[in-house]
């Protein structure tokens, strides 16, 4: 019965000064909003706090992606122990990669630098300080196409520029086949080619050609 009577109570009161003060009115309901709006705010901030604190993105975890061009699997491995383990894993992994069946192989370890993920491509030189210290390369080339011929016979073109940043980093091989094939199923859902042309337009404005025939040199070295 209270509760009834101090309801209808508050809304006789509400009713007369939207009628009778309207400018007191309107002063209430737009203090009431601001302070519904300041206290939702930081709810949420608090909510992500506390989320992010208690309930880790599973996404951000670090982890080695091994990808096979002849089946187009890919093998996810995340990394959670302590360096010594990542390292003994490192190892292994390389020397995977130096036999000979798998040289259809690819090795990359995913880490995020400030929430945003990249690449490290694993070849025979790379070390535990390249996976923890990551040296970002800043865009190498202002545009990147890449040719090839679909599964009808007929040459498209895409342009890949912005798929390519999460790979820019030092060391990084990134126009061999293995790594292209890898890439366009990955980011662009497109199953394996086997022919395609790469046109570059370096950081120098300078205009570079790649194939799929192309031998892998230093100079294709990030």
């Amino acid at each position: 019965m209270f509760m009834f009577f101090s309801s209808s109570l508050l809304l006789a009161s509400s009713i007369y000064l939207y009628f009778f003060c309207p400018d007191i009115s309107r002063q209430i309901l737009m203090s009431a909003f601001w302070n519904f709006s300041i206290m939702r705010s930081k709810c949420e901030e608090m909510y992500e706090l506390i989320h992010k604190r208690f309930f880790p993105k599973l996404q951000e975890s670090n982890q080695f992606i091994i990808y096979d061009k002849n089946t187009c699997e890919i093998e996810n491995i995340k990394v959670k122990e302590p360096e010594d383990v990542l390292e003994s894993l490192l190892e292994s992994l390389k020397d995977m990669l130096n036999e000979k069946e798998n040289e259809n192989k690819l090795v990359l370890f995913k880490r995020y630098v400030n929430e945003t993920p990249y690449f490290i491509r694993i070849h025979n030189g790379t070390n535990i300080d390249n996976l923890y210290n990551v040296e970002l390369i800043k865009s190498p080339f202002l545009n990147v196409d890449l040719k090839y011929i679909n599964n009808n016979d007929k040459e498209e073109t895409l342009n890949i520029t912005d798929g390519l940043k999460p790979y820019y980093i030092k060391g990084n091989v990134l126009f061999d086949n293995n790594f292209i094939s890898y890439f366009i199923n990955i980011t662009y859902g497109i199953d394996s080619i086997n022919s395609y042309t790469l046109e570059f337009i370096d950081s120098n404005c300078a205009s570079l050609k790649f194939t799929h025939n192309d031998e892998i040199t230093q100079e294709h070295v990030l």
